[in-house]
């Protein structure tokens, strides 16, 4: 298993570095222009108070004078989570598909190991490649708050990391899990987006109105409080406690699939 996971390992290091650079980056790129946002906050509002709540929800909209709020808008609620999502979810499709369609399988089962331990290692592996995403996007709000002379607390950046981890390990769990059922990278992660974009559309429309509002607890992103997380220092415990119980039924799914599976 030690030989499969170092091996999962080295497979992921450029893609894994790739999508740190990129949401760290983009992150570094849109603080920035932040003192200039500072200096026009009274135009900004009153340009976006005329635009319809829902567009402003859509593209996580909040307070653009702070610079969490502004960092929030820019990058954290809506843009970091797209680039690195994407990540989580070719990763996640990939873990037995991928095998599959490259025709290595019966070299991988090959290894005298069972096929759970396997797939654990190669699971590991991306858990480990899409925590380096994470720790990357927690420096790069560091490093964004220090370039622009702002201040976040250590809780908050911790907090923040959480946040980040669960929705990441969320992704990639049902994707891996329609990795094993399925022998194609496309149909697991077309099936992977579509569970991710309906559910970040109902987390929106539970956000639109008071009657709509239980629709949230249905949604991954109810957990995903990136902004909250970074000003306060706090976190929703139940909803991330949710999130993370449906990584590891995911993950455990995964793993009963695959040892059972008869051919691959």
């Amino acid at each position: 298993m030690t030989v499969m996971l170092r091996k999962a390992l080295w497979d992921l290091r450029w893609t894994a570095f790739w999508f740190a650079l990129g949401g760290a980056g983009y992150t570094l790129m849109v603080s920035l222009f932040f003192p200039v946002v500072r200096e026009q906050s009274a135009q900004f509002n009153h340009l976006m108070a005329s635009y319809p709540k829902g567009f402003l929800a859509a593209v996580g909209y909040t307070d653009i004078t702070t610079f969490t709020g502004y960092l929030g808008t820019e990058s954290l609620n809506l843009f970091w989570p797209i680039i690195v999502a994407v990540f989580a979810t070719l990763a996640g499709a990939s873990l037995v598909a991928k095998e599959v369609e490259d025709g290595t399988s019966e070299i991988w089962l090959s290894i005298p190991a069972s096929r759970w331990r396997l797939l654990l290692a190669k699971m590991t592996a991306l858990a480990v490649a899409l925590l380096g995403v994470v720790v990357a996007g927690v420096l790069g709000v560091q490093l964004s708050a220090v370039l622009v002379g702002a201040t976040v607390s250590a809780t908050g950046l911790l907090a923040l990391g959480a946040v980040m981890s669960a929705f990441l390990l969320v992704i990639a769990a049902y994707s891996g899990l329609l990795s094993s059922i399925f022998s194609s990278r496309g149909v697991a992660s077309g099936i992977a987006f579509g569970i991710t974009l309906a559910s970040y559309v109902v987390w929106l429309v539970g956000g639109l109105s008071d009657q709509w509002r239980q629709l949230k607890n249905l949604s991954i992103f109810t957990a995903y409080t990136p902004q909250k997380a970074l000003e306060t220092g706090s976190i929703d415990a139940t909803s991330l406690g949710i999130v993370v119980a449906i990584t590891v039924v995911c993950v455990l799914a995964s793993l009963l699939t695959f040892q059972r599976r008869d051919a691959i």
